[in-house]
This record gives structure tokens, C-alpha cells and sequence, in this order.
């Protein structure tokens, strides 16, 4: 058979053939190569990992860390495990997967990392103040052995909500006292015809949602100290989340619930402060009755009337999503040495005005009206806006509204039959309170609202009379009384 030459493209596929084969062979008997000398170690973002205090049996949000691959070769580790195991309070969750401890071993590639997250879950028992609770995630790479302390602080409390140990109804005559924090699960209700007394220093922690509906009547009994301020706001403890609005619900008084009284509270981070809804019948006391109360960081409004009988003394109430006091479809309202402040923060834009006020309710079925009267005395209404008082009346029905002594930002003529002896646009740059930023709303020593109160008055609410002789934080006024919630007090 004669010689036939191959074309010179089947050389040289061979030849590619060939080497390719040879570098396959090759990396099948290279080893892979691991940074495995004792020497070289694991690496770790933090050496403990902390959280905040959390409530018996509620699980707390999840933090993680990192473990650091710094080497230019793989790194091996060869177990990681939870030190009490399956008993612990602390899971694990290592690379998506739940886990007590590593079954394999796992790789870090070169200059990487590895993520693990950690939550917690403290059972109760019946230590009444916080405990510790600890573990640690143990890890052996390399024959050394490196361990990530855990720790949390646990704390008891009294649980109400739907499927709490306590149920979600208080259907007798009760007072909550300070042994242990109240923890509400989607709501509680005060059944009508109840009455439920909270002692000085009660602390009630309203998880995602939960309302606090008062069916019958409300006595919040705090004090100006520290220790006897009743707090309501979100279970969220830890510090990031201290002035996010929106945590909670909100503490409503519906049609049929009179005589509350809230005296000495701190009401923070919810949807809507406090909403009272319709008149209570005709001679009684007003539906509610709130003095020496703060109310922040909300992300609707702070005080919601609609129809209501409010009476309000030394409250200060500040960052709210809407507006600061919204008293819609009439009603009777009454407010002294109160401040109301409003400015743009991380979690709020304020648009709206600070005080809004109607006397009319639109339905399907036409425009419902009810006579309107507000008297406010001695407040501070100010805030970032040109415009900080919305009145909206309709006509046929009464629209009283009087500002007396008061503090105001607003765009309405300083000759409106509506302001008597009123600082209206004061030209104070940062010389008002002391530092809104930080929620510390004292008067500047330059304030312009300093000795221009109306002095020795109080308010006659029914029954109840609200002294104004101190302030929100139990100073006394000095005639000329100033205006807003604080006293001056020189340094």
C-alpha cells in the first residue's frame, strides 16, 4: 500500500492530545496542598460573642462572626462543636446549615472565611432579675484548639397574648406590679368593667404588633423618678434598636372605655402612641387622663382623639412619623405645659404638621361633624416646618380652638382670634432646648419661652385635677411659670 502523508492539522491534534493527557496524569498525583502546620491558625473576628438581654422563652435576634482563612493555601478544620451540645440555649448555623456540631471536616479556601450565626433561647426559671447564660463553640484545627465564648442575659417575665401561660384577657380587678417585666404576644385586652392598676417601675415590653386594648380602665401609676417611670416599648433590647419607631401596635381606649389615668410613663417606638376613641357618657370623666408622660419615636402619631375627652400635663411628646397630636372629629381637649417637637431623624421624615385638628369625619354614606373645643395652655408647639398647625373645620358644627401662653410654629396671622399672649416664629436658631438631637428638651438658658407662662394654673378634668406646681421631671415652677414641660433652672 502506497504512503499517504496525514494532513498537518491530525500532527498537531495529536500532539495538543498528548499534552493534555500528560497534565491530567500530572494533577492527579500532585497532592492539594493545606496550610496544616500547628503554627498556622485560625483567625476570628471577635472572641465573644454578646447579647443583650433576652426574654424566657422568646428567642433573640441573630448575630454571627467570622473565622479567618489568612493563609494562601486551604485551611482544614476538623470539628466545630456547641459546647453544651443539644441541651445548650444557644443554635448554631454554620454555612445555611443548623447544626450542634460538625459530622465533617471543614475547608476555609485560601485568604477566606467562614460565616457562623448564633441566636438564643433562655428557658425560665425563678430568678425575678436577669441571669447569665453561657456556653462557647469550640473549634480543633491543626491539633490546636480555639474557643468562641457565648453569652447571654436572660431574664424572666409575665407573658399575656393568645397562648401565653396568662392568656390574652384580663377579666378581673388586677395590678401588675414591679417583680418581673410584663411581655404582651400579639395583645392583651382589659375586659369592660375592669379595672387594671400598673405599680411604679412595671416595665411592659410589646412584641411586633401587639396592641394594648382597655375595654374598661387603665390606671398607669409611675412616678417622676427613674425607677418608678412605667415603660412601655418593643421587646427589641438591643441598643440599634432604641429609637426605631414602629415596634409595637399602640395602647388604644375604644368606644365605652373612661376614667384612665396615665400618670408618670415612658411610651416609645411604637406604630401609634396612644388612640382614644368617643365621648364618654355625658357628666363623667374625661376618657383619659395623662400627666407626666413622655411619648417618642412613634411612626404615626402620638396622641390619637377622635370624638375623645382628653386632658393632658407636663407630657412631652417628640419624634412622630405624622403628627404629634391629632384630635379628629370633635371632642373636648384640654393640654398644659406640654412641649410637642418634631424634626427629621434617621427613622422619621417629618412633612406633616405637629398638631392637626378637625371637627368632621368623612364615611361612604357623607361627612359626619361634631362640635370641637381645644384649649391649650403653656405649650410648646415647634418644630422644622414652616406650618406646624393644621386646622381643618367644616361648617355648621363648633371649631373652638384657643392657644394661650403657648410657644407655636405656624404660618397663621398673630392676630387669629386664636392666640392670646402667644410666641408665635421666635428667631432662635439652637437656643430653644438644649440638644434635640439627644432627646433633651430643657430649655436653653437664651429661651425665649422662660417666664412667659400663665402661672398657678392647673386643670379640672371631672374628678381629677392636674397639678402643674412641678414640672415633668418634678422641678418646681417659679412664677412666672415658664412654658413648655420643663422648668429652668439656672446653673
Amino acid at each position: 500500500m502506497p504512503y499517504v502523508n496525514k494532513p498537518s492539522y491530525i500532527k498537531t491534534y495529536i500532539k495538543l492530545l498528548s499534552v493534555l493527557l500528560v497534565s491530567l496524569i500530572f494533577s492527579f498525583c500532585t497532592k492539594e496542598q493545606y496550610a496544616d502546620l500547628p503554627s498556622q491558625k485560625l483567625e476570628f473576628s471577635d472572641d465573644t460573642l454578646s447579647f443583650d438581654t433576652v426574654f424566657a422563652t422568646m428567642g433573640s435576634t441573630t448575630k454571627g462572626f467570622l473565622v479567618y482563612n489568612k493563609y494562601d493555601k486551604k485551611m482544614k478544620i476538623n470539628s466545630i462543636n456547641l459546647g453544651g451540645g443539644e441541651a445548650s440555649a444557644f443554635r448554631m448555623n454554620i454555612d445555611g446549615v443548623p447544626t450542634y456540631s460538625t459530622t465533617e471536616e471543614v475547608e476555609i479556601w485560601p485568604n477566606d472565611s467562614l460565616y457562623i450565626f448564633v441566636n438564643v433561647t433562655v428557658d425560665p426559671n425563678d430568678v425575678a432579675t436577669p441571669f447569665v447564660v453561657e456556653d462557647s463553640i469550640l473549634f480543633e484545627s491543626n491539633f490546636n484548639t480555639f474557643k468562641m465564648r457565648l453569652v447571654a442575659w436572660g431574664q424572666n417575665a409575665n407573658f399575656f397574648g393568645p397562648g401565653t401561660p396568662n392568656g390574652f384577657r384580663v377579666t378581673s380587678d388586677s395590678t401588675w406590679t414591679n417583680n418581673l417585666p410584663y411581655v404582651i404576644y400579639d395583645g392583651v385586652i382589659v375586659d369592660s368593667l375592669v379595672t387594671l392598676n400598673v405599680d411604679p417601675g412595671v416595665e411592659i415590653y410589646m412584641h411586633n404588633g401587639a396592641l394594648f386594648y382597655v375595654q374598661g380602665t387603665l390606671h398607669i401609676n409611675g412616678g417622676l423618678d427613674s425607677t418608678e417611670i412605667v415603660h412601655m416599648r418593643g421587646t427589641r433590647l438591643e441598643e440599634d434598636y432604641d429609637n426605631v419607631p414602629g415596634q409595637w401596635g399602640t395602647l388604644y381606649f375604644p368606644a365605652g372605655s373612661v376614667n384612665n389615668t396615665i400618670n408618670g410613663a415612658l411610651i416609645e417606638n411604637g406604630y401609634v402612641g396612644i388612640r382614644v376613641d368617643s365621648l364618654p357618657a355625658s357628666g363623667s370623666n374625661p376618657n383619659l387622663v395623662i400627666e407626666n408622660t413622655t411619648i417618642r419615636n412613634m411612626f404615626d402619631s402620638g396622641i390619637l382623639g377622635v370624638t375623645a375627652v382628653i386632658a393632658g400635663g407636663n407630657c412631652l411628646v417628640y419624634n412622630c412619623g405624622r403628627y404629634n397630636l391629632q384630635l379628629e372629629y370633635g371632642g373636648v381637649y384640654a393640654f398644659a405645659n406640654c412641649t410637642f417637637y418634631n424634626q427629621n431623624s434617621s427613622y422619621i421624615e417629618h412633612k406633616n404638621s405637629i398638631f392637626r385638628a378637625s371637627n368632621y369625619f368623612p364615611t361612604d354614606a357623607g361627612v359626619l361633624a361634631t362640635d370641637l373645643n381645644v384649649a391649650m395652655t403653656n405649650c410648646i408647639v415647634y418644630g422644622s416646618e414652616d406650618e406646624e398647625i393644621d386646622l381643618d373645620p367644616i361648617e355648621g358644627v363648633g371649631f373652638d380652638i384657643a392657644f394661650n401662653n403657648c410657644l407655636v410654629k405656624t404660618e397663621i396671622s398673630a392676630d387669629s382670634i386664636i392666640f392670646t399672649d402667644v410666641i408665635r416664629n421666635p428667631n432662635m436658631g439652637d437656643t430653644l432646648f438644649v440638644d434635640t438631637y439627644e432627646g433633651d428638651f430643657r430649655l436653653n438658658a437664651l429661651a425665649p419661652a422662660i417666664d412667659a407662662g400663665l402661672s398657678d394654673f392647673g386643670l379640672n378634668a371631672g374628678d381629677v385635677q392636674i397639678e402643674l406646681d412641678n414640672d415633668l421631671i418634678g422641678t418646681e415652677r417659679v412664677e412666672p411659670w415658664d412654658i413648655g414641660c420643663y422648668e429652668f433652672l439656672e446653673e
